[in-house]
Formats: C-alpha cells, sequence, structure tokens
C-alpha cells in the first residue's frame, strides 16, 4: 500500500458568539473570522437545544467555504 498526498488542504474556522440580526451568520464570518462571504452561501448544518435541563438554549450551527480572495485585511481578530 502506497502513501497517498493531498492535492488540496482546508482550513476550518469556527467561531461562537450571538447572531445578531442584520446580515446574521455572514457578518459574524467578517467579523470573527475576516472573510466576507454572501448571506445566501452560508447554509444551516444543526439546530439543538443546549444545557438541557439547566438553561433549554438553542443552538445553531452553519457551513460556508471561503477562500484566499474573500479575506479582508485588518479583521477577523487581528489574525494574518
Amino acid at each position: 500500500m502506497g502513501l497517498a498526498f493531498a492535492r488540496e488542504a482546508k482550513t476550518t474556522f469556527r467561531w461562537g458568539g450571538l447572531l445578531k440580526s442584520c446580515g446574521w451568520p455572514a457578518r459574524q464570518v467578517l467579523e470573527e473570522c475576516g472573510f466576507r462571504v454572501d448571506p445566501q452561501n452560508v447554509k444551516p448544518l444543526a439546530s439543538y437545544a443546549a444545557a438541557i435541563g439547566f438553561s433549554g438554549s438553542r443552538h445553531s450551527m452553519f457551513f460556508v467555504d471561503v477562500d484566499d480572495s474573500m479575506r479582508v485585511g485588518g479583521s477577523g481578530g487581528g489574525l494574518e
């Protein structure tokens, strides 16, 4: 069995926080990760109850593909 080498690599950014109203998760991607994405490309993954028996808050997860052309300098928590 030979070795397999990846032809491309992917980085996964994850952030947590409260979603705000205008342009929410796309705006959060810009603020927290530094990528400007089209809100139409942000797809919901899951929504679930967390802290069951304590607060029962609702958490939601979203997904969007990004590439270097979407990077916005000076945003995303200072990542370069």
